[in-house]
């Protein structure tokens, strides 16, 4: 889970912090997206690990969180 949080930090330092001129590639849409999967996975998961915080029970979660059907298009 914090390796996937540590890459996602690393990969948006460069670009958050530079001026590039916009570029076209393919190949940047499928990683993007295996990406944003892993990175849900790992957001997931820390909010499964919450749910044991003492007085998480007082908070209401809808039941497509606990089960993860949750679609990426």
């Amino acid at each position: 889970m914090f390796a996937v949080f540590r890459e996602v930090r690393k990969l948006r330092q460069a670009p958050a912090h530079a001026l590039n001129d916009d570029a076209f590639d393919r190949s940047l849409f499928h990683k993007q997206r295996e990406l944003l999967l892993r990175a849900y996975k790992a957001v997931r998961l820390l909010r499964l690990v919450l749910t044991n915080a003492p007085g998480a029970n007082a908070v209401e979660v809808d039941s497509m969180l606990y089960q993860g059907k949750i679609n990426s298009f």
